[in-house]
């Protein structure tokens, strides 16, 4: 059988056989293998004295405010934290530097989104600790209602909201004194009102209906609330270790035998 050649370039006489790139190889064995240990173990020492990292996310929502409006808002809180800037992260969440060094990472997803559509999202946290999950998604709010715009399209909104409760309740006092007064006629007076009283009472009932509504959303109103709330992990999400060192290991390996057959061919 003829033994295969490899020829390295094109003006070279030489060749190089399969045989002696595996001779190559098993001479140079230890020295990769050890090679490949070295890294292995450095690879997994410094994984080790890296701290565990959790993740966990929640789904908020805004009944006021479009995706176009509420992302940018927590585009720009993201980024803070992609900096990693402990100090301003604290700034812009108003949480203690400690915990903003725990925050090691930020992402949003569009769950929902569009216009006449209520704005769905999903927001992931990866942190070092765990315990704090809870406060920093809570802070994250926080970051996102501080924004002056949002902030003050909001108290627009809950003005809007304020006036139509005053105007409702006025209308409904007018009503009941428009209704005591029709009480009052005689049944010959009566004949020759207009207004019915079981129409007052229907008008009444209406009103108090919308004011109850009305009220309900002055006390529910946010810009922006979390309809899922964050689960606390049960164990980190990394650094996997042993998955880091094998890969750094079979890695060595495999820059060790390309620089062997490197030095075989140039």
């Amino acid at each position: 059988m003829t033994e295969t050649k490899y020829i390295l370039k094109e003006t070279d006489e030489e060749t190089l056989s399969s045989a002696e790139i595996i001779s190559s190889l098993k001479k140079h064995a230890k020295t990769i293998i050890l090679f490949s240990v070295i890294i292995g173990i450095l690879s997994g020492a410094f994984t080790f004295f890296q701290k565990d990292y959790y993740t966990s996310n929640a789904v908020g929502t805004s009944e006021l405010f479009q995706d176009s409006e509420i992302r940018p808002v927590m585009d720009i809180i993201s980024s803070i934290i992609h900096n990693r800037s402990a100090k301003s992260i604290s700034q812009i969440l108003d949480i203690s530097e400690e915990t903003s060094q725990a925050i090691k990472d930020m992402s949003v997803s569009d769950l929902q989104s569009g216009e006449n559509q209520q704005y769905i999202f999903d927001i992931k946290i990866t942190t070092t600790d765990s315990s704090k999950i809870d406060e920093i998604f809570e802070r994250i709010l926080y970051g996102i209602e501080s924004n002056s715009y949002l902030a003050n399209k909001f108290t627009e909104k809950v003005n809007d909201i304020d006036t139509l409760i005053l105007k409702t309740e006025q209308q409904i006092s007018d009503l009941n004194k428009l209704k005591t007064q029709t009480l009052k006629l005689s049944s010959e007076q009566n004949n020759g009102v207009v207004i019915f009283p079981t129409n007052i009472y229907s008008e009444i009932v209406e009103l108090e209906e919308r004011l109850l509504k009305l009220k309900n959303q002055a006390n529910d109103i946010s810009i922006v609330e979390y309809i899922q709330r964050p689960p606390k992990p049960e164990k980190a999400a990394g650094p996997n270790r042993m998955m880091t060192t094998l890969l750094a290991f079979f890695s060595s390996i495999a820059i060790g035998i390309f620089i062997v057959i490197a030095r075989l061919v140039f």
